[in-house]
């Protein structure tokens, strides 16, 4: 089942990167590259929601507005990406900007 599971990821993320060769959403992202190594672990799916991912939204979508300027999609994209990156170092710390820690 989980070599089906693999197979079936595999040829979705092939399909879409020729139909949609520059979109990557954070959910895709998810499916294609941690779904199969989740499942290993936990052996089910049933148990996630999508609630972590939709308040994800509001940071894209924040930060998309912040970087629109950038012309480059490629410059556009890794600035997203370096700036999420930040957040998620930040926050494995457990330090802030904005506390005398």
């Amino acid at each position: 089942m989980m070599a089906d599971m693999k197979g079936i990821i595999c040829r979705f993320e092939a399909n879409h990167k020729e139909a949609q060769p520059l979109t990557v959403t954070p959910k895709l992202h998810l499916l294609c590259a941690h779904l199969v190594s989740f499942l290993k672990v936990d052996k089910s799916w049933g148990q996630v929601t999508e609630q972590g991912l939709e308040s994800l939204h509001a940071v894209i979508n924040s930060l998309i507005m912040r970087f629109v300027s950038v012309r480059n999609v490629e410059k556009n994209a890794e600035s997203i990406v370096k700036h999420t990156g930040n957040f998620n170092f930040l926050y494995d710390l457990g330090k802030s900007w904005f506390t005398n820690i």
